[in-house]
């Protein structure tokens, strides 16, 4: 159960990063909108400049490009929230991998095995055995198992 609550962290942290990846490609696209928004407006005063008759078209290209600098910072803050996104999954990961290795080490899910019983079985007296494990039933699903022998 550990192991399991383990793997699925560390699933979730790989999850994470290329959440946050994805994240930072969409900011970067986003800045090269943002980019080239600018750009059309420049060209777009150009127009104006040139000549009173290019005054429409160059207003329009001026109007198209604040819609898509417009469109360029959503983007950005779009990619900005896939990062944050990102950090929390990487986050809610690590904190499941730390309660998988805590499970783990607490001896929380493990049934026993025939090696147990044969050792149980033996002449070894119980004080001798390191943290005994219950049989497999619903207690093991406990944090804190207790053995039932």
């Amino acid at each position: 159960m550990g192991y399991l609550l383990v793997a699925v962290g560390y699933l979730l942290v790989a999850m994470g990063y290329l959440l946050v990846a994805m994240g930072y490609l969409l900011v970067v696209m986003g800045y090269l909108l943002v980019a080239m928004g600018y750009l059309l407006v420049a060209m777009g005063y150009l127009l104006v400049a040139m000549g009173y008759l290019l005054v429409v078209m160059g207003y329009l290209l001026v109007a198209m490009g604040y819609l898509l600098v417009a469109m360029g910072y959503l983007l950005v803050a779009m990619g900005y929230l896939l990062v944050v996104m990102g950090y929390l999954l990487v986050a809610m990961g690590y904190l499941l991998v730390a309660m998988g290795y805590l499970l783990v080490a607490l001896g929380g899910g493990r049934c026993r095995t025939s090696v147990d019983e044969e050792l149980s079985s033996s002449s070894f007296s119980s004080a001798s055995r390191c943290s005994p494990t219950p049989s497999c039933n619903m207690d093991n699903m406990l944090l804190f198992p207790t053995d039932s022998t």
